[in-house]
């Protein structure tokens, strides 16, 4: 019992003595904390903050904006050579517009060109086509197609070169178009059935024709028609509305981005889409159809010419020195000088040449005309004329060489032919 009563009376000592030295601390520290002066501890730690006009500039490899989505700002912002790379699905529960980013790339040292920013791009509008019929089923069409920014006018070489790879346009099955499908859109094209039986094919061929697989030329109204009907899957009564909706707000784009002088209009043109936009908003639902049937017409004729190429190469041709043979047997129809093979029109227009020829020498012999050569001399014509010019209708008569009547007795016409 003593032993463990000690052990208690150090036990308390020492812990008197903590508490001592605590508190000896504590006030040292207070003491400093009243006498310390503020100063680098080493000279060889930098600042935290230094002077923006101490610090040289970074070089940045891109500069990104972040705004709601409205006409006047992305026609702003593209024409100052910003892309979209984003678009929120989800409109602000304030603003009730869209959050998109977009960005432009800068040369920089460490990077070749500014080319690597384009497959971001063009990923964002592939994915942004697909959702026009989901969460940007209510956008206008002339911001829809702003954001798409497709090409619409090709030239004819571009058209022939697509029609020479082959044109393939993918229904929602996965399936290429058949030769029914072609029917349908031959028979819609001739006028011959309503749009409606072709309204599953359209959503098919605006995406083909915005991805670039149909390159053909439309005009704008044909463009935001296949915006309405064939991405957001309106009908034509809705897409009237929208394109007289949207002429407003374009009209306002193309004011709000005519202040920026020094803007590049390479990516997109407000004022392109804002007098498209005037002038259709006013059309009725016919001559929209109108239009809209045009361009169901050129893109039909692009696959319809691109099926017809293939088919072609699949037929047997028969060689040039055999072709040659059947055509000098012909009479030369067939072949062009130098053994060149000849298309099917330019051998139709040589054959044609050739039975004239010989319908001519047949029936217009100049033997045969003879009989119906007028008689007279020159000076007969300018006696009966007497030096003036007969009136419109008139009839000149001269005398004619008396002649003996077939078969007759002999004796003179008298007056001759007039």
């Amino acid at each position: 019992e003593e032993d463990e009563e000690d052990e208690e009376d150090e036990e308390d000592e020492g812990d008197d003595d903590e508490e001592e030295n605590n508190k000896n601390n504590q006030n040292n520290q207070n003491n400093q904390l009243l006498t310390e002066q503020l100063k680098p501890r080493t000279s060889s730690l930098p600042p935290l903050l230094v002077p923006l006009t101490s610090r040289k500039a970074e070089r940045l490899h891109y500069l990104g904006v972040s705004f709601g989505l409205t006409q006047s700002l992305y026609g702003f912002w593209a024409k100052s050579g910003f892309s979209p790379l984003y678009l929120r699905q989800n409109a602000s529960d304030i603003t009730g517009e869209h959050t998109c980013i977009m960005a432009t790339a800068l040369a920089h040292p460490e990077v070749e060109g500014t080319e690597w920013l384009k497959p971001f791009s063009a990923d964002f509008r592939s994915r942004f086509a697909g959702l026009l019929g989901g969460a940007f089923r209510d956008m206008s069409p002339a911001l829809s197609l702003a954001v798409l920014d497709p090409q619409l006018n090709y030239s004819a070489e571009a058209t022939q070169k697509a029609v020479s790879e082959g044109v393939v346009v993918l229904r929602g099955d996965g399936q290429s178009m058949d030769a029914h499908d072609l029917r349908r859109l031959q028979a819609y094209s001739n006028s011959l059935v309503d749009y409606h039986l072709i309204l599953d094919l359209v959503p098919s061929l605006a995406l083909a024709y915005f991805a670039g697989k149909l390159p053909v030329s439309l005009s704008y109204a044909q463009a935001a028609l296949l915006v309405v009907m064939g991405m957001q899957r309106k009908e034509l009564r809705d897409a009237q509305e929208a394109l007289g909706g949207a002429a407003a707000a374009a009209a306002a784009a193309a004011a709000a981005g005519s202040n920026n002088s020094n803007n590049n209009s390479n990516n997109y043109n407000n004022s392109h889409s804002s007098n498209g936009n005037a002038a259709y908003s006013g059309l009725p639902q016919s001559q929209l159809l109108a239009l809209f049937n045009k361009a169901i017409r050129r893109l039909h004729n692009c696959i319809r010419s691109s099926r017809e190429e293939q088919i072609a190469r699949t037929l047997p041709r028969a060689s040039a020195a055999k072709l040659a043979g059947t055509v000098l047997g012909r009479g030369g129809v067939g072949a062009a000088a130098g053994g060149e093979i000849m298309s099917l029109d330019e051998e139709l227009d040589e054959a044609a040449k050739l039975e004239k020829e010989r319908l001519r020498k047949k029936y217009l012999a100049a033997e045969d005309l003879a009989a119906f050569a007028i008689k007279g001399e020159e000076g007969q014509f300018a006696e009966a004329l007497g030096g003036k010019t007969p009136s419109a209708g008139g009839v000149v008569s001269v005398r004619a060489e008396a002649r003996q009547r077939e078969g007759g007795d002999g004796r003179g016409d008298g007056e001759g032919g007039e």
